[in-house]
């Protein structure tokens, strides 16, 4: 080969390595020139093992691209606020990043996963028991499976001509992960471990959705038994250091005394109106109150002072009870008769280890 041809080939060579063979130097850089008293198969031997560098560096190179592409879709998993979300950027991320066509995201029910998310042509009506088939394997194990020869696989849940190989990752205690090709022995560990860096961040993601759930249930079922408490209640958050503030009334204590304080510091959402009102009215005979004339509909729960409290009544009767953290914190006992309301031991704001209680 003379040295223009050498010149030409390895222009269009590109990346594509170019080995040499015979006595002369080329006038061009190659990747290697195998002198020819060593024999052709000295050459096949130098170029069998170029070939396989490229390979494991062009591997290399595609397997960081694909992390990079999954790192955009790892993220978002994170902000997912619905399984529906979790299932799409799924799907997404197995087709766009990694390149694979035929995806299904297997969601257990109970005894049974359903195809939650897939890419299939038309929609899927199968559904396997938790303990059949390569997907009831994957999950009882908890690990990846590998399968070259569908057909040939012991645990074949039902014959799918245009499936021969698969690959399939749990994905915590919530479903499977499955990939599929109609070619034989297609997939290897690194596609498996691709799939798993996917699955795992679902999981959490499934597994963050489930507890904020959770959490949702149990904060609707304390606020049900904060507002239904009889008597009048608050729900004060005081962080170290910091005043305490008031956040919520009940209606209990809505109806006795408004609800103008919420939101401000307990220094200033206490005493109510209602609280002064009963601190400046002269005393009677017998030590007590006498009604408040200036209570207004707000504050009785009714134009004719009727259907709820009046001021004064309300607060020498009901006990106010703080609620922090979800817990009530019984504060005054009821004012018995003869006692002073304006007295600190009921109509005081306390600040007890960032707990602020109000008697009434």
């Amino acid at each position: 080969m003379s040295s223009d041809q050498v010149e030409a080939l390895v222009a269009a060579a590109g990346e594509v390595p170019v080995v040499v063979y015979g006595e002369e130097i080329p006038p061009v850089p190659v990747d290697e020139v195998v002198a020819s008293d060593g024999g052709v198969e000295t050459l096949v031997t130098r170029v069998a093992k170029r070939v396989e560098r490229r390979r494991e560096r062009d591997a290399l190179a595609e397997a960081n691209a694909k992390l990079s592409a999954l790192n955009e879709y790892t993220r978002e998993l994170t902000g997912c606020q619905s399984v529906r979300e979790v299932s799409d950027t799924v799907v997404e991320a197995v087709t766009n990043a990694l390149g694979h066509g035929r995806v299904v995201l297997a969601m257990r029910d109970g005894d049974v996963f359903y195809p939650y998310g897939h890419t299939l042509p038309s929609e899927p009506e199968v559904k396997i028991d938790v303990d059949d088939g390569v997907v009831g394997r994957t999950f009882e194990t908890g690990e990846s499976q590998i399968v070259d020869d569908y057909a040939e696989d012991p645990d074949q849940a039902r014959e799918v001509p245009e499936i021969d190989s698969v690959v399939s990752v749990p994905i915590g205690e919530h479903g499977v992960l499955q990939v599929t090709t109609d070619r034989t022995a297609a997939f290897d560990r690194r596609d498996a471990e691709f799939l798993e860096i996917v699955a795992s961040h679902a999981a959490e993601a499934l597994s963050r959705l489930e507890r904020e759930a959770d959490l949702r249930v149990e904060r609707d079922r304390l606020h049900a038994f904060f507002d239904g408490l009889r008597a009048p209640a608050v729900y004060v958050e005081s962080a170290d250091g910091e005043t305490p503030v008031l956040r919520e009334v009940n209606s209990a204590y809505r109806r006795a005394f408004g609800d103008d304080g919420v939101g401000r510091p307990v220094e200033e959402a206490f005493p109510t109106a209602v609280e002064r009102a009963v601190r400046r009215a002269p005393r009677r005979g017998d030590g007590r109150a006498p009604s408040d004339p200036t209570r207004d509909d707000r504050r009785t729960g009714g134009p004719d002072g009727r259907t709820g409290a009046g001021a004064d009544d309300g607060a020498r009767r009901s006990g106010v009870r703080a609620v922090r953290d979800g817990r009530r914190v019984p504060v005054a006992p009821r004012v018995p008769p003869g006692a002073d309301p304006a007295s600190p031991s009921w109509s005081s704001v306390k600040v007890n280890t960032g707990a602020s209680v109000v008697g009434a």
